[in-house]
């Protein structure tokens, strides 16, 4: 089960407003939709699950956010939730080229500054390191 990267205080810091009551939820689907994303190993902490880089941990957290803020000011879950991202639509003589993304633009930026939208090889012995590495 995927861990928030972010928690309701952080999202309304974030989004500079008050949160929903769904909110903790709605961070815990973007975490998910984040670590589908997110191409480049990084290590977590095995007890909080958060990475322990604290740049990566700040990028994967303000993606959240902005996944969130996203989903509320924008497009609403069920965007994700119906895989409606970059198509096509056409309803009678009404065509759409392109629906919006998925993933929320902003939240790629932060992904994309912190290198983590591509792989990057791992060096080293990661079996002896008390955290755990994982790639999304």
């Amino acid at each position: 089960m995927t861990v928030a990267y972010a928690t309701a205080e952080e999202y309304t810091t974030f989004a500079d407003v008050a949160a929903d009551a769904d909110v903790d939820r709605l961070l815990e689907r973007a975490s998910e939709l984040i670590d589908d994303t997110v191409r480049a190993t990084f290590t977590i902490s095995s007890s909080t699950s958060l990475p322990t880089d604290t740049t990566i941990a700040a990028a994967m957290r303000d993606a959240t956010c902005a996944q969130v803020e996203y989903w509320v000011t924008e497009v609403g879950e069920e965007h994700d939730i119906a895989g409606m991202g970059n198509r096509q639509v056409s309803i009678g003589h009404l065509s759409m080229d392109h629906l919006p993304p998925v993933v929320a633009p902003r939240a790629r930026r932060f992904l994309s500054v912190a290198g983590l939208l591509n792989p990057v090889p791992v060096s080293g012995n990661l079996s002896t390191n008390s955290d755990l590495a994982v790639t999304s």
